[in-house]
């Protein structure tokens, strides 16, 4: 179940004219870590330069290693901030930010970037509430 779901035990509704009833067993708000690194791993598979295969095998461990580390971060700082995977600019300064690491492995860089993506993600999250 994700963070942001419950489950609706008792189900009652009424309702007058010309009205709609929609009833749910459960209501899901955002999307799960899982998916949140599916979406992580599809971007980068799709937009990634090929390369030789020793070097494919090196950017997608440095890849991966950059997605968890700021799904974990995230995760940690701001679970309700998920969702901003889902937010096509998001995904693109993701992709933007792993691909820089999936390059230089530079941990520095990665790190800031991981800080500076986690903020923006926080951000885009608490305006979209507003």
């Amino acid at each position: 179940m994700s963070i942001l779901s419950w489950p609706l035990t008792k189900q009652v509704q009424n309702s007058g004219n010309n009205s709609t009833n929609i009833q749910a067993k459960e209501i899901k708000i955002g999307i799960t870590y899982s998916e949140a690194r599916q979406i992580a791993q599809d971007v980068f598979e799709a937009n990634f330069y090929r390369l030789s295969e020793q070097a494919m095998k090196e950017a997608k461990a440095r890849a991966s290693e950059f997605a968890e580390q700021f799904l974990s971060e995230l995760q940690k700082r701001a679970p309700y901030a998920l969702s901003s995977m889902l937010d096509p600019d998001m995904q693109f300064a993701f992709h933007t930010s792993q691909k820089e690491y999936a390059r230089t492995g530079d941990k520095d860089l990665g790190q800031l970037l991981v800080d500076i993506l986690v903020d923006r993600a926080k951000n885009d999250q608490v305006h979209k509430c507003v």
